[in-house]
């Protein structure tokens, strides 16, 4: 049939009404006039630090501009968050931290500098750490250790990286699931007290595979539980939590990449576009996976859910269990 001339302008409306074409020509049309930083709060080498270099090194060659990883450490990530939320918010600035950094630990403190809510926003979750947990070389099963707090409540210790961090909330949260009582002994930071944990002054401890391989390479800690429904594939003899008989018992640090409050909606789509494909692509799902993490793609709608649903539970524990902003 030929194409008539309503049925071509009937066509272009068509095409010019559709969201999703409209969404996919806006998306591409960010384009950066002078260098991009994203903000790492933590000292190099970490797994923040590391995919944010990877996502740097892409984004730049998709922007043709320089993208450069700014590592602001200090007072548990709310130095970095700090300068992010006075940044503007015309896509020249980001930020990759946890969910420890951008959810609990704002918690704890009585006065912040921002507002963790509402200066900083999520363009989407980068990537995830597997929970792991730990105990001395010699260690029993997980299933005998928890059968001695039942017995006997307060005589297993776990170790943390701090009062109030991710790794003593899943703690908690395990315990109040399961009827346990155990006895939290916190460190000013993981490898310290990886390091007990392989002395074998302490019990249990959870970290990621990034902080502890180093002892786990060196038979210096073993490897009780995959806190996972499914086998780790670098740790495929470890048990997961749902085959030792703990269904409940759940837990990832995750990664987002955040945003000045400020910036407009439309400019964050942009962005957030260019950031899926990059973390769609088989380059950084490669680098992603070869450190032992987890793809973790969440739209910056989907990661505000979470992030909002997590502090929540977050503060309903901190109440219970007696921990106020300080």
């Amino acid at each position: 049939m030929p194409l008539t001339r309503r049925s071509a302008v009937g066509a272009l409306a068509v095409a010019i009404a559709s969201p999703s074409l409209m969404r996919s020509a806006l998306a591409q049309q960010f384009q950066p006039t002078k260098s991009v930083r994203i903000i790492v709060p933590y000292t190099p080498g970490g797994v923040p630090d590391l995919m944010a270099r990877q996502i740097a090194k892409q984004l730049g060659a998709m922007w043709k501009q320089t993208v450069i990883v700014e590592n602001r450490a200090g007072a548990s990530g709310a130095i970095g968050i700090d300068n992010l939320a006075k940044s503007p918010g015309d896509g020249h600035s980001f930020l990759i931290a946890d969910d420890g950094a951008l959810i609990s630990a704002p918690l704890l403190k009585a006065k912040l500098s921002y507002d963790p809510v509402t200066d900083i926003v999520p363009l989407g979750s980068v990537g995830a750490s597997p929970y792991i947990i730990f105990g001395p070389p010699d260690s029993p099963s997980l299933q005998q250790l928890f059968a001695r707090a039942k017995s006997d409540p307060g005589s297993v210790d776990y170790a943390t990286n701090g009062v109030g961090g991710p790794h003593h909330l899943a703690w908690e949260r395990w315990q109040e699931q399961l009827g346990l009582k155990l006895n939290q002994v916190a460190y000013s930071g993981t490898l310290p007290a990886l390091q007990d944990v392989a002395a074998g002054r302490v019990a249990l401890m959870v970290a990621t595979p990034s902080s502890a391989l180093a002892l786990l390479q060196a038979g210096r800690i073993k490897p009780l539980a995959a806190v996972s429904k499914t086998r780790f594939p670098f740790l495929p003899n470890v048990p997961t939590t749902l085959e030792l008989g703990y269904p409940t018992m759940e837990g990832v640090a995750w990664y987002c990449f955040m945003a000045p409050g400020t910036m407009p909606a439309d400019l964050r789509e942009k962005v957030s576009a260019d950031l899926r494909a990059v973390l769609n692509s088989k380059e950084y799902i490669t680098s992603v996976e070869e450190r032992h993490n987890v793809p973790l793609v969440l739209t910056g709608k989907e990661a505000g859910e979470r992030m909002t649903r997590e502090r929540a539970q977050a503060k309903a524990l901190f109440k219970r269990i007696g921990i106020e902003p300080a």
